[in-house]
């Protein structure tokens, strides 16, 4: 299971992750265009995923809260009708 990036630079710029690093809840900002449905998938460092979670009408603004994780890296991957994103979480 690949966890790069396979969007270009432009479209990359779309979502945004903070706090980061995080105590386990933080937000995902996702660019206001985006009124369709985005999956959220959480992965550990090994690559496993660990958490989904699919969100209907954003309006933006993402609410997450894995303080159960223990502290280190994750990826976060974000999808969307129009776009794959893959960003990196820290968790402290």
């Amino acid at each position: 299971l690949p966890l790069r990036s396979e969007i270009n630079e432009e479209i990359s710029s779309r979502t945004e992750i903070y706090p980061n690093p995080s105590n386990g809840k933080f937000q995902i900002g996702v660019a206001q265009e985006i009124s369709t449905e985005v999956e959220v998938e959480v992965y550990n460092i090994l690559g496993t995923e660990i958490y989904r979670e699919v969100f209907n009408n954003t309006n933006g603004k993402l609410e997450m809260d894995l303080k159960d994780l223990i502290p280190g890296q994750y990826i976060i991957r974000i999808k969307t009708d129009s776009f794959i994103e893959t960003k990196k979480l820290f968790i402290n």
